[in-house]
């Protein structure tokens, strides 16, 4: 996990300041959010894979932790942490399932199968039209033209793809949008796949789940 361990610690140790809006240093990797999944499960989607690992979605809406990489104008998201206990996660089991994100675009949702598969597409042309305005520096990896060759292997021509974008979409690597099945979190991510894995309370209870590259 190279130094993820002591970033993971780091975000424990930072919840309660997550959960009060406190600022924390401007270095600080983590976000939070709130999502109301109204169901009983999460599903994290890679898009075009057909593959959705599930934890529970938790009752109401629900604290989401991000965990930011890179540098400021390459955003992408390294981690999310869903809570969906009533207590604070203060460890990790790394005993995980695979998620696999090959067109670099993930999405949480509590959607089902069918309804997720409309709602990772939607957020995945969000993510293109956001990313073809972005200047790809010589040698650097393309991520829209990535994301485009992912749409023609799955029958979508990308050249017909014309959504509107609003300033700040993707700016850190993440986006959350609401629609008729319910909000949608969908992250710019690394194609080498995901693990998802349970995390633990003090008193060694299951609350929250944890995808992490």
């Amino acid at each position: 996990m190279d130094d993820f361990d002591k970033t993971l610690d780091a975000l424990f140790a930072a919840l309660p300041a997550l959960d009060a809006g406190e600022q924390l240093p401007d270095d600080a990797p983590f976000r939070r959010i709130e999502m109301d999944f109204a169901a009983d499960v999460a599903w994290f989607e890679g898009v075009f894979e057909g593959e959705t690992a599930g934890c529970p979605a938790g009752k109401g809406s629900r604290p989401v932790y991000l965990v930011l990489d890179g540098p400021a104008e390459e955003r992408e998201v390294r981690a999310i942490l869903v809570q969906f206990g009533d207590t604070r996660p203060v460890e990790a089991s790394w005993e995980s399932d695979g998620v696999m994100a090959n067109s670099g675009v993930l999405v949480l949702h509590g959607g089902d199968s069918y309804e997720g598969a409309d709602v990772a597409q939607s957020v995945a042309a969000r993510a293109l039209a956001v990313l073809r305005q972005r200047t790809v520096e010589e040698g650097r990896w393309d991520r829209a033209a990535h994301l485009a060759d992912s749409f023609a292997k799955a029958g979508v021509d990308p050249e017909n793809i014309a959504v509107d974008v609003a300033p700040g979409d993707f700016a850190e690597g993440w986006l959350l949008l609401d629609g008729p099945a319910g909000p949608a979190l969908g992250c710019l991510v690394d194609p080498d796949g995901y693990s998802l894995g349970p995390c633990l309370d003090a008193d060694g209870n299951e609350v929250a789940a944890l995808l992490v590259r």
